[in-house]
């Protein structure tokens, strides 16, 4: 029997932007953030903010009740006192309401610059993910590599995963083998591009926008704002999750079974007396035995109504892993009944 305890779905929709703004100087923050208000956005993805981290810019928009995560490019040492531009950089900024935490991915690729970060909004939450790869370097195998160690990270989480940024790699260029190999990684992790045209000044698609493939595909507005060589990409998506279902089921608390008392009572009872069922059929046998046992259990572990709510799982749980995780359980039980014993045989 299953039934629903819930009967709506619980989440919220959200509305994403990711841009190359290149650069957050002041001028261009005030514009920026007239265009936030103008056009709202919960979560930005920002690539090639030119920042460090004690910028103004990044005060500025915490002062002004924005979450940030950032990941300013590492200046060398001995540049460390600079005045000079850093360029590259990526931030998250979330609007008020929105609550940021980052996401460890485990290592900073050398080929790309990334932050991820887990937006959560009321019963709502997401994995974001930014990316920037210069466009004056080669793309080579370790970019492919570093990216793929990066998408490793994010199929250990339940929430939904997008990835956007800008990858300087012509995707609108299909026949070329970079397109083709960085669209296949992403099919790997059961991710999709969803920009279908230009995102830069001078044409092409440059510019990712990354969701899982067993979502619905959102509709990403290019959007022209002035403000870089790049467009700005804004689009909606469900949060929504579908209302729990709870299975119900009868199960006995086997942990309280006493196997001495239950052959105690089993040889006392109809099944061990030829006297009551020498007389009986071969249906008759089965009933008697049926219902004894059952009798026999009921007193001891009595069926109980136990309901438990069915959880999907994720892609990446394959049938090796419920093998591996049955493995464990057994062997957890094993240490388990080896330890009563250890402790009872100190006992006496």
């Amino acid at each position: 029997m299953v039934r629903q305890r819930h009967t709506k779905p619980v989440g919220c929709v959200q509305v994403f932007g990711c841009m190359n703004v290149r650069s957050l100087s002041q001028s261009k923050l005030d514009s920026f953030l007239i265009e936030l208000n103008d056009q709202p956005v919960d979560i930005m993805l920002l690539c090639e903010t030119w920042h460090d981290a004690d910028s103004v810019a990044i005060r500025r928009l915490c002062a002004d009740g924005y979450s940030v995560v950032e990941r300013a490019r590492p200046r060398a040492r001995r540049a460390d006192e600079s005045l000079s531009v850093n360029h590259g950089g990526v931030a998250i900024v979330a609007a008020a309401g929105v609550r940021l935490m980052q996401v460890n991915i485990g290592h900073q690729p050398t080929t790309f610059e990334c932050v991820a970060a887990r937006a959560l909004s009321g019963s709502s939450s997401c994995i974001a993910v930014v990316i920037y790869r210069p466009g004056l370097t080669a793309v080579t195998a370790a970019f492919f590599t570093a990216l793929a160690d990066v998408l490793d990270c994010l199929p250990t989480y339940a929430d939904p995963t997008v990835l956007a940024g800008d990858v300087n790699i012509r995707l609108d260029r299909t026949h070329e083998s970079t397109a083709a190999e960085f669209c296949e990684l992403l099919a790997g992790y059961g991710l999709a591009q969803r920009i279908h045209g230009p995102t830069h000044d001078a044409g092409g698609t440059l510019d990712v926008v990354c969701t899982r493939v067993d979502l619905p595909s959102p509709v990403v507005d290019v959007v022209d704002i002035g403000l870089s060589d790049h467009c700005l990409l804004r689009w909606s998506s469900s949060l929504l999750r579908p209302p729990p279902v709870y299975a119900t089921s009868s199960r006995r608390l086997w942990r309280s079974f006493n196997q001495d008392m239950f052959q105690t009572d089993l040889l006392s009872s109809a099944l061990c007396d030829e006297q009551q069922w020498s007389a009986l059929d071969g249906d008759g046998l089965v009933k008697l035995y049926d219902d004894t046992v059952k009798e026999l259990l009921d007193q001891q572990v009595p069926t109980r109504c136990v309901s438990c709510r069915r959880r999907p799982s994720n892609m990446w749980y394959d049938d090796d892993c419920r093998s591996a995780k049955h493995s464990l359980r057994s062997l957890e039980r094993a240490a388990r009944v080896s330890d009563h014993c250890q402790i009872q045989h100190c006992r006496l």
